[in-house]
């Protein structure tokens, strides 16, 4: 079974990457551990950073600017971020967890 954390803040964006990886894992007949950190120093600690602003959510479209910083939402998969910046396709996920 894979660790899997979701680096993120409270948000709606966050709510929905648990509730997609929750629903894909279903899906795959897969029983996972998903564990959400909001904590800035432990997602820090991922070399990712927590930009988020009321209103504007600058990591959630950072990807599509061409911006290699790596900001919340980001999913960790057995110690590595995978994804950063941007909440994936449901066809990136489920390619991935489909691996477990």
């Amino acid at each position: 079974m894979p660790d899997i954390k979701i680096l993120g803040s409270p948000c709606s964006v966050s709510d929905y990457y648990e509730v997609l990886i929750d629903k894909i894992a279903a899906k795959l007949n897969l029983k996972l551990s998903v564990e959400r950190i909001e904590d800035e120093a432990v997602i820090a600690a991922y070399g990712v950073s927590v930009n988020c602003l009321f209103g504007y959510c600058p990591g959630c479209y950072s990807n599509n600017l061409g911006n290699d910083e790596l900001n919340v939402p980001a999913l960790v998969v057995d110690g590595e971020v995978v994804f950063h910046s941007v909440v994936p396709s449901e066809d990136a996920l489920t390619e991935l967890l489909s691996g477990y």
